[in-house]
């Protein structure tokens, strides 16, 4: 059943994260409307195939014979069944009262940017990681991609964290040694983005949380982070992620998670707090 939790797949919980094991469209789609104040997410894009390199140059393996290459041009069948664009937006972006952040393909740049307008959200427009250390697939023959796309939107009147802040942002991408996800992003990157998009005691949503990278830094910025990822393998990695990387925070049993149903106001500490959802 869509958006059920596997029994042998434990959530992952703590007094600022709440990571599920299902659909992340059907579970996020039980919230409140403008109950999120920011979704940060990185949805499959769709687009994936083997690069033709794939079949031309051996492949160099790990000593357990994994492949060390990565990401490959094919993600996987997770990438290729997940709805369009407009689909997943029309359920999940009534839900958001501040930011939406969300990574895409460069030839979905101008599809996002119509949907984020559609819906009257201000401040359309793109941002760009740059990424410093670009897998060089295919440099003889064209420039190399090392860059990745990012359309942003929000709410009219909600708060930018900016100042003079350039679109562009230059940041590794994490190493093959690094990575449990094919399209793991970068710690630092989103914690940028986090920073900027949000407020301490806030409610951050990644629906398509893939290596949780989003909660593991929203929980450590003080914010208050849910996520889904409905690939068993990738859920228990990030599951175990999450449990190394979380910061443990003192208990504050007298604090209890606001109500969904009201906007948190933005506070400047964040003492532990007990999910209701």
């Amino acid at each position: 059943m869509i958006g059920a939790t596997d029994v042998a797949h434990e959530s992952a919980r703590g007094p600022l994260h709440d990571f599920r094991f299902g659909d992340g469209i059907a579970g996020a789609s039980e919230l409140p409307d403008l109950s999120v104040d920011l979704l940060l997410t990185d949805p499959p894009y769709n687009i994936s195939k083997a690069y033709v390199c794939e079949t031309q140059v051996p492949r160099r393996l790990r000593t357990n014979g994994s492949d060390f290459i990565m990401p490959k041009g094919y993600f996987g069948q997770w990438d290729e069944e997940f709805p369009q664009p407009g689909e997943w937006t029309r359920v999940l972006i009534p839900k958001v009262r501040g930011w939406v952040v969300i990574f895409c393909a460069q030839a979905q740049i101008g599809e996002y940017c119509n949907i984020l307008n559609a819906h009257k959200l201000s401040a359309v427009g793109t941002m760009v990681w740059h990424k410093t250390n670009p897998v060089p697939f295919n440099h003889r023959y064209k420039p190399i991609n090392a860059w990745e796309a990012i359309v942003i939107g929000k709410r009219p009147g909600t708060k930018f964290n900016g100042k003079t802040i350039h679109n562009v942002f230059e940041c590794k991408s994490p190493s093959p040694q690094e990575r449990i996800h094919p399209t793991q992003k970068p710690l630092d990157l989103i914690a940028k983005f986090i920073t900027l998009f949000s407020n301490k005691g806030a409610v951050v949503l990644d629906p398509f949380a893939g290596s949780a990278t989003t909660l593991i830094v929203a929980a450590n910025l003080g914010r208050r982070a849910l996520g889904y990822e409905n690939d068993p393998t990738h859920f228990d990695a990030a599951a175990m992620r999450i449990r190394r990387h979380v910061s443990p925070l003192e208990v504050h049993p007298e604090t209890s998670f606001p109500s969904l149903e009201k906007p948190a106001e933005p506070c400047n500490h964040c003492p532990q707090l007990t999910f209701s959802w």
